[in-house]
């Protein structure tokens, strides 16, 4: 299953990759960029596949394949490929969760060999790319300038439809709804009338035009379930990374953060993409330690 995933996620990119020069040739257009690039899938949902895909590269196939020299350089260029789709997708959170688990799992991956020298090192050599991936590929990082240009506003204006600008938007509109309704919530099948009520209210024509929901699957839960539908939802996912420390499953306890950090700015449980990712593997990992799977399966053939 993780390796069909992986396998998977290398062809969706394929294709992306492969119909972005076909038009830019033909037509000139560039769409090498977020939405115009990531054609299959959500480009935010798109950049956690491939996130989760480097992890299982790097975790899991080293146990599975060995020394293997072949599925060595296989894996070198699975990585690079999928760091090219991280970057091409352009989501914001997609950066973010991704330079969080890039930063953490070289440390927990090789900490028996980091030192000071080694750690200078490659700091040197990553802000050197990025500043060198900035100037070259400025468009990108522009939606990152969007976000800190947004959250130093006074004032946003709420027929925004940028994607920052609405979050905030309608962020503000969920915290009105859990108070009004705290306990109990408004019904999962309510919450998003609720929130296309809330706009329509108070003007905000962006978030109504696109019929969102609330952006973040905390603030979604409260207001369908209440209290105790937030509750469970918090205990799902602090409670699996905790979990995943205390076990030291280190490939869950990064699944983890980035459904965290993810949860934090979708409602992922309304979307297949999100749901089916979660839930899928989450069971897969709380039901078998993957990194010792072929060790066991090898003495099943013995």
């Amino acid at each position: 299953m993780l390796i069909a995933f992986v396998t998977g996620c290398f062809f969706s990119l394929v294709i992306c990759v492969v119909r972005a020069i076909y038009i830019y040739f033909t037509t000139g257009a560039n769409e090498f960029f977020y939405s115009l690039f990531s054609v299959l899938i959500h480009a935010g949902y798109f950049s956690m596949y491939m996130l989760f895909c480097i992890l299982i590269i790097v975790f899991v196939y080293p146990k599975w394949f060995g020394k293997d020299k072949w599925a060595r350089i296989i894996s070198y260029f699975l990585i690079l490929a999928f760091l090219t789709g991280i970057f091409l997708c352009a989501s914001k959170i997609g950066y973010a969760t991704a330079v969080l688990i890039l930063i953490i799992t070289p440390i927990v991956k090789f900490k028996h060999r980091l030192n000071l020298k080694t750690f200078l090192i490659s700091s040197v050599f990553f802000l050197t790319v990025f500043f060198t991936m900035v100037k070259i590929f400025p468009k990108p990082f522009e939606r990152l300038n969007n976000v800190f240009t947004t959250l130093s506003s006074k004032n946003i204006d709420k027929t925004s439809g940028e994607s920052t600008a609405v979050r905030l938007l309608i962020w503000n509109e969920c915290k009105e709804i859990v108070k009004e309704n705290f306990w109990l919530g408004v019904g999962a099948g309510d919450a998003n009338d609720m929130l296309q009520e809330r706009y329509r209210k108070n003007g905000l024509t962006g978030a109504l035009e696109h019929n969102l929901n609330a952006h973040n699957q905390y603030f979604q839960t409260a207001i369908a379930l209440g209290l105790v539908g937030l509750l469970t939802i918090i205990f799902l996912t602090f409670g699996m990374m905790i979990y995943a420390f205390i076990k030291r499953h280190i490939l869950l306890a990064l699944f983890s953060i980035i459904i965290i950090l993810n949860f934090l700015v979708e409602s992922m449980l309304q979307t297949e993409s999100g749901n089916l990712f979660f839930t899928g593997f989450l069971c897969v990992m709380l039901a078998h330690d993957v990194l010792r799977l072929r060790d066991s399966s090898t003495e099943n053939f013995k």
